[in-house]
């Protein structure tokens, strides 16, 4: 039987990068509870109506979900508490509907029920766009670019967060070690990884884009970025 792995502790957020809407929220295991948001919001049944309406009208593709604060030691409840009141004292918009509450620790015999039912499924994983869904999403990003005033608030509105504590690095490595997925310093791929990945390469080096393709990137990063470099390229980040 495979030992369970210990989840990392902190605060986290849900962003709807269409219109710059968040919704914050703490777990002790970060990356488990955004798999669990995702899963309900794709069924059409998760408890917070403005972010489930918000999801529905945007599509997957318009949210970003991530970790904003590891916390090994302290309350949680209040520093979610301080991520929601400082979006708002600086004009951002929040899905959270009312200010988190202290929460009593899940009993033993909860805990083995609610993993017993989870045994075997893969929250948020392998939805599937449909070629409708896909257009709309596209269009709906098409020439979007944050406003600098947007871009004010967030970063205002991050000043002064701490990153990453020697007790959080330390949980971040713990949790990650021995995970397969995970790029580490150091790591060299198998023999038989590494012939997979020149086999899936192959025919790929030197490909040159057609015209017709050149020119949809181009009309493409125009209409995203609108602007180009001093060279007449378009820049590939912003």
């Amino acid at each position: 039987m495979r030992k369970k792995k210990e989840g990392v502790r902190g605060i986290y957020a849900i962003t709807n990068i269409l219109t710059d809407t968040v919704y914050y929220g703490q777990s002790r295991n970060i990356a488990q509870r955004l798999a669990y948001h995702q899963s309900q919001l794709r069924l059409g049944k998760h408890w917070n109506v403005h972010l489930q309406r918000s999801w529905t009208r945007d599509g997957a593709d318009a949210f970003v979900f991530a970790a904003v604060r590891f916390v090994p030691v302290e309350d949680l409840t209040v520093l979610e508490r301080q991520h929601i009141s400082r979006a708002r004292s600086h004009g951002l918009r929040v899905f959270n509907i009312k200010d988190p509450e202290p929460t009593a620790p899940m009993a033993a015999e909860t805990k083995a029920k609610i993993g017993a039912a989870g045994k075997g499924k893969h929250f948020g994983r392998g939805h599937p766009h449909t070629a409708a869904s896909k257009k709309k999403i596209s269009e709906a990003k098409i020439g979007h670019v944050v406003s600098p005033e947007t871009r004010a608030k967030i970063s205002a509105a991050n000043k002064g967060v701490p990153r990453h504590t020697p007790e959080s690095k330390a949980a971040i490595s713990a949790a990650n070690k021995g995970n397969p997925w995970r790029f580490k310093k150091g790591h060299k791929p198998s023999d038989e990884t590494r012939a997979r990945s020149s086999a899936a390469h192959l025919g790929t080096v030197g490909h040159k884009q057609s015209p017709e393709t050149r020119a949809k990137i181009s009309a493409t990063r125009r209409a995203r970025y609108g602007k180009e470099t001093s060279n007449g390229s378009l820049p590939l980040f912003i």
